[in-house]
């Protein structure tokens, strides 16, 4: 299991955190799925990296 210590978000996620002009990670989890969704830039990809994060 990986730690929050040894989470490196991908280049895809930090992309999609500066083109919704989002500073941090923790400001990422905040944000509601059905929010998530209707943003630029998410997918597939995005939303399991997003909920990896969630577990940790």
């Amino acid at each position: 299991m990986i730690t929050s210590l040894e989470f490196t978000p991908s280049t895809e996620l930090l992309t999609f955190m500066k083109l919704n002009n989002l500073k941090t990670l923790a400001e990422l989890l905040t944000i509601s799925d059905e929010d998530l969704l209707k943003m630029h830039g998410f997918g597939y990809r995005i939303l399991k990296e997003i909920l990896q994060l969630r577990k940790i």
